[in-house]
């Protein structure tokens, strides 16, 4: 060696740098961010498809080569470097979304269960008319029957007073008969 080629330990360059350059190999550090910046676009685009209802519930069976709930291509960071597997996480909306069904399903059911009641209350409500009908019809009935027994009982004095009156006209009528004879 003469003095000037710089030796490895005067170089101040770690195995994994380039001595024209000064940038990092792909062991360095910036594998490394690249790893981390791929993971972290990996979980944004999970997180935007969960939100977006694109992945499919944990209670299904991801689809092949899709276990994580991402792409084969998304496990990769930019520098095509294998970042692991993603673990998906909990969609915001599914809870919200499961929810709202669920309170929907529960509404519906709410609903016929009033219409029902409305059906009912009309049956009852034609019901007790015809009854109102009847009875007023009744009502009528029983104040003819009243006034039919008013004159009933008005046409029953006045039997017993023509009977009276009867009673009087035939005795009138045997006095005439008795004096009659006795003239002759």
């Amino acid at each position: 060696m003469d003095g000037n080629t710089p030796t490895d330990q005067g170089s101040g360059l770690r195995d994994s740098e380039d001595s024209t350059s000064g940038t990092i190999g792909p062991t360095g550090s910036t594998a490394r961010g690249s790893a981390e910046r791929g993971r972290v676009d990996a979980d944004v685009k999970q997180a935007l498809r969960a939100a977006a209802g694109e992945i499919p519930s944990p209670c299904h069976s991801p689809a092949p080569g899709d276990e994580e709930g991402i792409t084969a291509g998304e496990r990769r960071g930019e520098g095509g470097e294998p970042v692991g597997a993603s673990v998906a996480p909990p969609a915001p909306q599914s809870a919200a979304a499961f929810s709202t069904g669920h309170l929907i399903e529960v509404l519906g059911k709410k609903d016929a269960k009033i219409c029902e009641l409305e059906m009912q209350v009309e049956k009852q409500k034609t019901a007790n008319a015809l009854l109102r009908d009847r009875l007023i019809d009744r009502s009528q009935l029983e104040a003819k029957l009243a006034q039919l027994e008013a004159a009933n009982e008005y046409l029953r004095k006045e039997t017993e007073q023509l009977e009276a009156e009867y009673h009087q006209l035939r005795r009138a009528n045997g006095m005439i008969r008795a004096l009659g004879a006795i003239m002759r």
